[in-house]
């Protein structure tokens, strides 16, 4: 899949055509970007937009997207995928560069660093496995081939590292802080050939530039919305709410009457929307004060399915908990403390598209915080 990308306030270099691949899950939503407990973003298109805000400059950049899907069952990406988009990549003849996020850990035996044969010992280690003998052929094809395949170091220290590193040629990334040191997470061994930042804060973007309700937030620290509210799981509740006046929607005593039974009915067992019906789907239309269930401050109110997905506790992480402020006598989605992230992507995976972007800067003339060797 190609989509042609045009980025705000940077220099228009339509002389300078790149085709850059993105090797990752890019159709099913993994990533919680608000921090509610749901997914919203497929870990893909993060990605994507960590490495376009990096870039210094607009060209006419294409985006190839290599999708490896996700596993809902394994968490985790399928091998098989993986070896079918790196095929595509080393057969496509117009895709110079590309970001593999994801990453094989092997064991980094460290007792062989001092022979000078370390990296053959290993790869012919890692060659003996089946999962990996294909994988590394392919690899070594892309690196003949002459393309830049950039993939994650790991995350798990210096105790692993990914055996795709160990193929020269591709390019292995590390990551390191705001601060530009390295992160103790960070795979750390000898064949990661660059170590870039690999952590970003979620920002909020409100609407206006008030402190009024949330209408996106901007994942890359260029403070340009990535994610619009739209994206985010339970868009459809916080539309069903803001704007609208809160008397009209703030719950009376007796649908907190009916609420109470909802509860005791419950009795362990997860209530969704489509169990409601009658007076109790009458209270999705209002607003409960978070003090009544949770105690905190009274000026926060929550949604019925917010409050049923607290009691539903085998349900967590699936439904979306979702907070609202009134200001000025309107409801406001605005659940995030001012001036404060929501939270922080972290993690080598990404610390590659930083990396890859300031490659492309470097060759361009386009220099901003550089990669660390």
């Amino acid at each position: 899949m190609l989509s042609a990308i045009k980025y705000p306030n940077k220099p228009d270099r339509p002389d300078i055509n790149i085709n850059v691949g993105i090797m990752d899950n890019l159709s099913v939503k993994t990533e919680d970007i608000n921090d509610d407990g749901c997914p919203d973003y497929p870990h893909g298109k993060t990605i994507k937009d960590i490495f376009t805000s990096n870039l210094g400059f607009n060209p006419n950049l294409k985006i190839t997207e290599f999708d490896t899907g996700y596993d809902l069952m394994e968490k985790r990406i399928p091998r098989g995928n993986t070896v079918k988009e790196l095929t595509k990549f080393n057969d496509d003849k117009d895709v110079t560069h590309a970001i593999l996020s994801a990453y094989n850990t092997f064991p980094n035996h460290t007792e062989f660093e001092e022979d000078p044969r370390f990296r053959d010992i290993l790869l012919e280690e890692l060659e003996q496995m089946p999962d990996y003998a294909h994988k590394i052929k392919l690899l070594k094809n892309i690196v003949k081939n002459d393309k830049k395949l950039f993939v994650a170091a790991g995350n798990k220290g210096s105790e692993k590292l990914n055996g795709y590193s160990l193929v020269e040629g591709i390019i292995s990334v590390g990551a390191l802080d705001k601060n530009l040191k390295k992160m103790d997470f960070s795979a750390d061994n000898p064949f990661i050939n660059v170590f870039a930042k690999g952590e970003y804060d979620v920002m909020p973007i409100l609407e206006h530039d008030t402190h009024g309700t949330v209408i996106g937030y901007d994942i890359t620290e260029d403070g340009v919305m990535d994610v619009p509210i739209s994206e985010i799981t339970g868009y459809e509740v916080i539309k069903r709410f803001v704007g609208k006046n809160i008397e009209e929607v703030k719950a009376t005593s007796e649908d907190y009457k009916i609420l109470e039974q909802i509860i005791e009915q419950n009795n362990g067992s997860i209530v969704t929307e489509k169990d409601l019906s009658g007076d109790a789907k009458a209270l999705n239309s209002k607003l409960f004060k978070a003090g009544k269930i949770f105690g905190v401050p009274s000026e926060l109110y929550m949604d019925l399915l917010t409050i049923l997905n607290s009691f539903n506790d085998n349900n967590a992480g699936k439904t979306p908990i979702l907070f609202f402020k009134a200001e000025k006598g309107k409801v406001i989605y605005n659940p995030h403390i001012e001036g404060e992230p929501v939270k922080t992507l972290t993690g080598t995976c990404c610390a590659v598209p930083t990396a890859l972007a300031k490659v492309l800067n470097a060759e361009h003339g386009y220099f901003s915080q550089p990669a660390t060797p």
